[in-house]
Formats: structure tokens, C-alpha cells, sequence
């Protein structure tokens, strides 16, 4: 059974979805991108069908996994995403912030324009910096009730002529051919929407990593069959919500580590990619210089 939110437009060369996690709560929040051509849609469409089918759930939610059934299924997705990075082309980008930064540690922080520009700094970097052009795209956001679609899409437009206007540069030595191509952002109800169901998957583990890392290590230490003959200070509960993530970012931890994808969980104790160029690309935004605040909400 194909998503029913796909309409056909001419010309599209790629697509694009993407999907948050904690927008609005938590230290750490993170927006996930899933990116590939558009002539695989249908493939990848139909095998995420698939999983959710042999899993008997309608949607795949990393907020509800709490048990074997739903581990099981963020596992196929996570194999799927494996096997499609090495088979064909196929990026899963993944922005992560933390708002006990230097950045966004600020009196009125508006949340909601700060989230807004978090998505624009994924849409430019992936579409710009991360496939080569000519790319002709089409995007599908989950909906958000906090996010004008139309209007980032205005942003997204007007900061794109800028890049134009400043650079001499050809187009098709500058990368700017990949921007010029954004056709439509559609947002879309992600139980409609597979592959969306992929971006909530990987912004919610990625999220957990930063912000639940003690916890997996704690998980990995009693998995060993390890005693423990001192207890860490303050203990470490592990619900059964915690041990089934634990699971699921091992799983993928250890295929990042088979398949040298250049991804490092242990290293910043969080998600991290060094060569942004992976195709798996996890991203921890560090504030650029002392001026780089987060917006705050009008008085």
C-alpha cells in the first residue's frame, strides 16, 4: 500500500522528509532529515509498508517504544536504512541542539523561531552541501502546528536569491544549482507518510543519545553480565521504556561500526558524525561565535 500524501509534479529529481523530536521539551531536540531520488520513492515506500505490516502497527512512533514488538520494528527500519545506504544513494541527516548552550541559554528564547531556523539550517545544508546538482526537490515535512510551512519556504527562497546575488560563482561550481531547485515543501501527517516515520525514528534516537547517554552506558555495563560492586552516584534507573531504546541504538551503534559509516556514539557521549559527508549524518550544533544567540520573543 503506497502513503496517500504523494501527488506528482514534473521534473522532480529528488524528495526529501523530515520530522522532529522534543521541538518543545527536554535539553536536547533534533530534526531529521531522510533524503534520496526520486525513483526510488516507491521501493523504499512500499518496504516501510512492509515492516509496519509485519509489525501490525499503523505508525512507527520512537515516543511510544516501550516494548519487544515496537523495538523490533524500529530495528527493520534501521536495517533498511543500512541497506539502503549501501546499496544506493540515500542520506539520513540529523540536526541536534542543546538548549543549555551558550546559544540558547538566554532570557525569552522563542522557541518557535528558534525551531524554524534550526529547519532551515538542515534544508540549506542538505541541499546544498550534501547532493550534487542539478537536484530538483520536492519536501515533506510532518506536520507541525508550530511551523508556517509557507513561510520558511518564503525564508528559505529569499536567503537562497541572497547566496545568488553575493556569489559570482557559476551555479554549477558553487552548488547553488541544488538550491534553486526546491520546488514545494507539503506537510504531511506522518501515518500517512512513511518515510517520515524513518526521520522520527532516527530525531528521536538521536536525541536520547545526547540526553539519555549514562543510561546506555549503565545498559551496556549490566548487559556484559558484570558485577558491580559500587554503585554509581546518583544510581541509574533503567525503566523498561530505557532498556528497549538502549536495544535499538546498540543495534545501530554496532552496524555504524561494521560498516565504517564514520558515525561515534562513545566519543562525545551522544550521536556524532565527523565528516559531515556520511551518509549518515549527525550533526550537534555548537554555537558559531559569542554573537550567535537564539532569537527571543518580542516584548
Amino acid at each position: 500500500m503506497k502513503s496517500t500524501c504523494f501527488t506528482d509534479i514534473e521534473g522532480i529529481t529528488h524528495c526529501a522528509f523530515s520530522d522532529e523530536s522534543g521541538h518543545n521539551f527536554g535539553r536536547y531536540r533534533s530534526i531529521a532529515m531522510v533524503s534520496f531520488p526520486h525513483r526510488n520513492l516507491d521501493s523504499i515506500d512500499e518496504q516501510i509498508f512492509s515492516i509496519l505490516q509485519a509489525a501490525n502497527i499503523r505508525e512507527f512512533k520512537w515516543m511510544k517504544l516501550n516494548d519487544a514488538k515496537l523495538r523490533f520494528c524500529a530495528i527493520a527500519l534501521v536495517n533498511l536504512v543500512m541497506d539502503q545506504i549501501l546499496q544506493s544513494e540515500f542520506r539520513v541527516d540529523t540536526l541536534t541542539w542543546d538548549i543549555e548552550d551558550s546559544r540558547h541559554k538566554v532570557l525569552g528564547r522563542d522557541d518557535q523561531e528558534n525551531f524554524r531556523r534550526m529547519y532551515y539550517h538542515i534544508l540549506k545544508n542538505v541541499f546544498r552541501q550534501r547532493w550534487d546538482g542539478p537536484c530538483i526537490w520536492q519536501m515533506f515535512p510532518d506536520e507541525h502546528g508550530s511551523v508556517d510551512w509557507r513561510s520558511l519556504y518564503q525564508f528559505t527562497e529569499r536567503e537562497l536569491d541572497k547566496l545568488r546575488n553575493e556569489t559570482s560563482i557559476p551555479d554549477n561550481e558553487s552548488g547553488l544549482k541544488n538550491l534553486k531547485g526546491l520546488v514545494r515543501i507539503q506537510d504531511v501527517k506522518s501515518s500517512q507518510c512513511y518515510p517520515v516515520q524513518i526521520c522520527d525514528l532516527f530525531a528521536g534516537m538521536a536525541s536520547y543519545s545526547w540526553a539519555s547517554y549514562p543510561k546506555f552506558d549503565e545498559w551496556q555495563f549490566l548487559s556484559s553480565g558484570q558485577t558491580r560492586f559500587f554503585q554509581p552516584e546518583p544510581p541509574i534507573c533503567l525503566t523498561n521504556r530505557d532498556k528497549e531504546r538502549c536495544k535499538v541504538l546498540n543495534h545501530f551503534n554496532r552496524l555504524c561500526k561494521k560498516n565504517r559509516l564514520g558515525v561515534s556514539l562513545k566519543t562525545k557521549k551522544g550521536l556524532w558524525t565527523r565528516d559531515p559527508n556520511y551518509p549518515l549524518n549527525f550533526w550537534l550544533w555548537i554555537p558559531q561565535s559569542d554573537m550567535d544567540k537564539a532569537p527571543v520573543k518580542a516584548r
